[in-house]
């Protein structure tokens, strides 16, 4: 692929919409791709991947670390592990150079990848990139991620239903106020449904990545891009 091109229309494909982060290979051949990260309550959501020699072995291997859980090596995974779990995912599959796109906690992700491996980024677009002051970091922190228990009557599906759909129109969505309303449409019943069921499988896991995206700081990556970056919407309360 040359310096900042996209890639060509063949590829890998995945389902993914908001509240979803898939990372996909797309690209008309095994060097020339561009790489997309999405937010999602799962660590991973991709659906289909290239039919490339060795895709299936690599989907192995990057599935299992991409599904980022704490672990004693990694007890609280940050931006720059998934970046390098990616990396892992995209060189796994033979691609030596791509253009990547980051949405929200992807865009953070995104950012690391690109700032971390400029040999193996061409180009980067990063849409709406969180960047929260201390004290917005610590409240989003603090509020954003509670946990969904299971009650015997149901009662936590009518609860996550419900802070589902207001996030879609108001960030943070526990801060249900004028100015915290989002210039979007409501998605139809059918988004709602996988994005609930996203956290259903997720369980308690939904807030590893969230949180990562939260306490993660861009200054830092941003003044070490050495590719051409390109950001829309950055993301702030």
């Amino acid at each position: 692929m040359g310096e900042g091109a996209w890639s060509g229309s063949s590829g890998a494909s995945s389902r993914s919409g908001r509240g979803r982060r898939t990372t996909a290979a797309r690209g008309a051949g095994p060097r020339s791709s561009s790489c997309t990260s999405r937010p999602s309550p799962r660590s991973t959501s991709c659906r289909s991947w290239p039919r490339w020699p060795g895709a299936a072995s690599a989907r192995s291997r990057s599935t299992r670390r991409a599904t980022a859980r704490p672990t004693v090596e990694h007890p609280q995974p940050e931006a720059v592990d998934y970046a390098g779990w990616t990396a892992e995912a995209i060189e796994a599959l033979g691609v030596e150079r791509c253009a990547v796109y980051g949405s929200h906690t992807g865009a953070s992700i995104a950012l690391e990848l690109a700032a971390s491996r400029p040999d193996l980024v061409a180009c980067a677009v990063l849409d709406g990139l969180p960047a929260f002051s201390a004290e917005e970091r610590a409240d989003l922190l603090a509020n954003y991620l509670p946990t969904f228990p299971p009650q015997p009557g149901g009662e936590h599906l009518l609860t996550l239903w419900s802070r589902y759909r207001v996030q879609h129109l108001h960030f943070p969505w526990y801060a249900q106020r004028d100015e915290t309303r989002l210039d979007l449409d409501m998605p139809d019943p059918w988004h709602l449904q996988e994005g609930v069921l996203d956290f259903l499988r997720a369980g308690d896991g939904y807030r590893v990545a969230y949180a990562a995206a939260f306490r993660h700081e861009p200054g830092p990556a941003l003044a070490a891009l050495r590719c051409r970056p390109r950001s829309s919407r950055a993301r702030t309360t």
